[in-house]
C-alpha cells in the first residue's frame, strides 16, 4: 500500500494553487538573496599626475590646461595616430609650412618642410639625429627609422591618454627643459607611456610630446619631441 503525501490528498484546484504559491514564495526569497549580493565594482581610475608649475615668464605664454584641451584634445590624438599608424601624409595636413622634430628634449629641430614630411616613408637618405645613446656620434637614421626608433618607438604611446600644458613631476620632465624656445607655442601636449614594452632597449622612449600654437578656434603642430628618462 502506497502511502500519499498530504498534498496529494488535496481536491485538484487547490494543489494547483498550493504549487503556485509557494513558487512564488521561492522566486522572492531568491530575488531577496540577489539583492543581498553587492554588485561588482569598477576598479578606481588611476589619478592623473600632478603638473609642476612652470616659471612665470613660460606660464605667460601657455594657455590655461582646460582652455589648451579644449581647443587642442581632437587634434593631438589625431596627430598621435597618425604618428602611430605611420600615415604621413596625414601628418603633412596638420603642418602649415614646416615642423621641428627634436629627437630629445632641449635638442636642435630638424625643421621638416611639409613635401618632406609627406614623403617620409619613402625617403632612403639618413641622417644623424641628435639622440643621446651614449655613443660618440649620433645615431644615422632615415626619417621613418626617426620615428620608429625615437619618436614612437613605445608601443603604449598608441593608447596612452593625452596631457594638456601639464609637466609631471617626473624626472627632469619639468616646463624648462621641455618648453622650447626655437618653437614657441602655447599649448604642450605629452603622451605618457608607463611600463609599456619597448621595442628598443638602448633608449627607453617614454613620452611624445607635441607642441601647438592656438590660431583662434584652431590648432596649428608646431613640433614633435621625444622625451626619455633616466639618462
Amino acid at each position: 500500500m502506497r502511502f500519499r503525501a498530504a498534498s496529494e490528498m488535496l481536491p485538484p484546484k487547490v494543489r494547483l494553487c498550493t504549487l503556485l504559491a509557494a513558487s512564488a514564495c521561492f522566486a522572492i526569497a531568491c530575488a531577496g538573496q540577489a539583492a543581498r549580493v553587492p554588485a561588482p565594482t569598477r576598479p578606481a581610475a588611476a589619478e592623473p599626475a600632478p603638473c609642476h608649475a612652470p616659471a612665470e615668464e613660460q606660464a605667460r605664454r601657455l594657455l590655461p590646461r582646460a582652455r589648451a584641451e579644449a581647443l587642442a584634445r581632437t587634434t593631438a590624438e589625431a596627430v598621435r595616430d597618425a604618428i602611430a599608424h605611420e600615415d604621413f601624409a596625414v601628418l603633412a595636413t596638420y603642418v602649415k609650412e614646416r615642423v621641428c622634430l627634436q629627437a630629445q628634449k632641449g635638442g636642435d629641430c630638424r625643421w621638416m618642410s611639409q613635401a618632406e614630411l609627406r614623403s617620409c616613408s619613402t625617403q632612403q637618405q639618413r641622417e644623424a639625429w641628435q639622440v643621446d645613446t651614449g655613443a660618440d656620434d649620433y645615431p644615422q637614421m632615415t626619417c621613418l627609422e626617426a620615428f620608429r626608433h625615437t619618436f614612437f618607438s613605445n608601443p603604449g604611446l598608441a593608447s596612452a591618454p593625452p596631457a594638456f600644458n601639464c609637466f609631471a613631476p617626473r624626472a627632469d620632465n619639468n616646463a624648462s627643459s621641455v618648453v622650447s624656445d626655437q618653437v614657441g607655442g602655447n599649448i604642450y601636449v605629452e603622451f605618457f607611456a608607463d611600463d609599456a614594452q619597448l621595442l628598443d632597449t638602448w633608449h627607453p622612449w617614454q613620452s611624445l610630446w607635441l607642441v601647438f600654437q592656438s590660431r583662434g578656434k584652431t590648432v596649428q603642430l608646431l613640433a614633435i619631441q621625444a622625451h626619455y628618462w633616466g639618462i
